[in-house]
């Protein structure tokens, strides 16, 4: 993941009297972060340093595959490859 600074997009909007007011909106993207937790922590602090307004996080969210826990009292389990691990 490369993160960027946002982007700023400047647009006029007409309100009901059709007098314009010119808006900036902050955007950041990022993607690929692949289940890094360092990615993930980058990507939240970039939010608040840049106090951006809508912040996208697009694509390979995950490392190499999603594996569904499930909780069972105290222990949790989870099958891989057929074999139920806790």
């Amino acid at each position: 993941m490369t993160l960027l600074t946002p982007i700023v997009y400047k647009f006029s909007l007409r309100d009901l009297n059709s007098s314009r007011t010119e808006c900036l909106l902050k955007l950041f993207f990022a993607s690929d972060i692949h289940g890094s937790n360092v990615c993930w922590k980058k990507f939240l602090k970039v939010i608040e340093h840049f106090k951006v307004d809508i912040a996208i996080l697009g694509g390979d969210l995950t490392g190499k595959m999603v594996i569904p826990m499930v909780k069972e009292g105290n222990s949790y389990s989870y099958e891989i490859f057929g074999s139920m691990l806790k």
